[in-house]
């Protein structure tokens, strides 16, 4: 006679990682010793199962060991110390096409300084967090100085959409408000198209030049 074991999985909840039980089969016919064998088996990957534990409790560590670096005030935005760039807050209130967006920051008066701008896509890169191949010397490789043809691969696609380890999983320091969403930068890969950053997926876009394609802006100085 067969004796069929089969171990129902729970259902795993949203973000944890669901491990299958194996199938087990044994033979009845003068097979239980197999089975006692089998059982201190069972024993073995208990063992195995605590051994993952530790792993899981040491990926933790290492989560809350990451501090992301403080942006102190500066005239009229947050600074961005490994830069010295200071970052316009709150971001524009409207998503505006490029053009606009551009003479926007141009002719901003903020806090008692004239000089804002458009960032270019390497100085809007520099924001990303969380995200290894779109942050600053990320495999991704539209910087200012590769804008045109070659420059994207599919890692400029970023990482997980709100996964990151900002405000609500943005991949933007949240010293940072606003949307997290795309965003312009002046630097163009033709007079048709225009490099964006969008901080929700950390990922690294272009976006039509078009008074009809509107998204957020964040001025720098």
């Amino acid at each position: 006679m067969w004796r069929c074991i089969i171990s129902v999985p729970l259902v795993a909840a949203a973000g944890c990682q669901l491990l299958l039980p194996d199938l087990e089969i044994s033979d009845g016919d003068g097979g239980s010793d197999a089975g006692a064998d089998t059982d201190t088996d069972a024993d073995t990957d208990t063992d195995a199962d605590s051994d993952t534990d530790v792993d899981t409790d040491t990926d933790t560590d290492a989560d809350s060991d990451t501090e992301l670096p403080p942006m102190p005030d500066c005239e009229g935005g947050k600074l961005d110390q490994a830069t010295g760039l200071c970052w316009q807050e709150p971001q524009a209130g409207t998503i505006m096409d490029l053009d606009t967006a551009d003479s926007h920051c141009n002719d901003l008066e903020l806090a008692g300084h004239g000089d804002w701008r458009l960032p270019t896509i390497s100085e809007l890169r520099s924001l990303i967090i969380g995200c290894p191949v779109t942050v600053t010397g990320g495999e991704c490789g539209v910087t200012d100085d590769c804008l045109g043809d070659g420059c994207w691969s599919s890692v400029c696609d970023g990482c997980g959409v709100m996964e990151g380890p900002g405000t609500g999983g943005c991949y933007r320091n949240p010293a940072l408000g606003g949307t997290c969403s795309y965003t312009w930068s002046e630097s163009e890969y033709t007079s048709e198209f225009g490099w964006l950053v969008d901080f929700g997926s950390g990922r690294v876009d272009l976006g039509y030049i078009s008074e009809t394609y509107e998204y957020y802006v964040r001025c720098v100085r």
